[in-house]
């Protein structure tokens, strides 16, 4: 575990930590911080793929697709196994790749 940890980004410990945090709600030593920020912020890479595909031809595109693969591999190789590993902090109805890319869009 500490040497996923060490090596997973510093984006995904955040958003994984934001998410746990979340998760205990009114339990929270930061329930009042969390409560002043966004769920999410609606920037593209939350976007489904077809509100996405609008933006082919521009520069945003592939920063976007860029973005979501990044998340992905995030989720994938860190986020998701970490979860899994502690079902009893990270239950699975809280914790999916969706709700991943709302932690990341606010952090």
């Amino acid at each position: 575990d500490s040497e996923s940890w060490e090596q997973s980004g510093w984006c995904a410990r955040v958003c994984l930590m934001l998410m746990m945090e979340r998760a205990l709600e009114e339990q929270s030593t930061f329930e009042a911080y969390l409560q002043s920020i966004p769920q999410e912020v609606p920037v593209p890479v939350m976007w489904t793929v077809e509100e996405r595909k609008n933006l082919e031809g521009t520069e945003v595109y592939q920063m976007v697709q860029d973005m979501w693969e990044a998340a992905s591999r995030e989720w994938t190789d860190f986020v998701a196994p970490t979860c899994a590993r502690h079902p009893e902090v990270c239950p699975a109805v809280q914790f999916c790749f969706e709700k991943y890319l709302a932690a990341r869009s606010v952090v």
